[in-house]
């Protein structure tokens, strides 16, 4: 009779040869950056590094994944368009020659949103899983709200908006923007389990044998 582990390795076979069938996704990534004094420079250097680790992980395929960066302060500044070249290395020289605004002028957010849509709209392919990026400490004025609350919930009728918090402080506000309310994210390296975890649920919906399998196919006992 054949053993316990038998089993379990054809299940984990069945189960991956779906995954990698029909789940090779295709992303577009568009990261929208507070630049505005607001920012200290210390935390907009260790924010250039991180986002540039990011950038240059084994998690980001260039075969795979489309990469938008803009910063905005008093003025939107395009850092990487979409539909460049994705080349690590020049990507990463462009982060890091990223610079703050001078200007006490108030950030604009609001239409940082509307350009993140622009950006992903911009692209004549429709099919890529897209996610927006927001990267702000969430200092806003409260009147702005509805209106940044209308703009974000334009923009997630496009992609899955997240956010990610820079600062000491921590934001209630971002967590009214974003697709949902754990989209809120304290270090740039917790994006990885968010596209993780998105890609996987996307997956699930595509292929519904893979939620059929279970154990209990394979007779094991817990």
């Amino acid at each position: 009779m054949l053993n316990k582990s038998f089993y379990v390795l054809i299940f984990i076979l069945v189960a991956s040869s779906y995954a990698l069938a029909k789940c090779n996704f295709e992303v577009e990534l568009v990261f929208a950056i507070d630049a505005s004094s607001e920012i200290t420079k210390n935390e907009f250097d260790f924010l250039k590094i991180a986002l540039s680790s990011f950038i240059n992980s084994s998690f980001i395929d260039p075969s795979n994944y489309g990469i938008g960066i803009f910063t905005f302060a008093d003025r939107l500044k395009l850092v990487h368009n979409l539909n460049e070249n994705f080349d690590k290395t020049e990507i990463i020289s462009k982060i890091i020659d990223m610079e703050l605004s001078k200007n006490k002028f108030p950030k604009m957010l609001n239409l940082a949103l509307k350009f993140s849509k622009f950006l992903f709209d911009s692209q004549d392919i429709s099919d890529r899983v897209r996610i927006g990026v927001i990267i702000t400490n969430g200092e806003l004025p409260l009147e702005a709200i509805r209106s940044l609350r209308k703009e974000a919930n334009s923009l997630k009728n496009t992609c899955h908006l997240v956010a990610l918090h820079v600062g000491n402080n921590p934001s209630m506000i971002l967590k009214l923007l974003v697709s949902k309310p754990d989209y809120v994210l304290e270090s740039i390296f917790d994006l990885k389990k968010v596209i993780s975890n998105i890609l996987d649920s996307l997956c699930k919906k595509q292929n519904p044998k893979i939620n059929r399998l279970s154990w209990s196919r394979f007779n094991l006992k817990n």
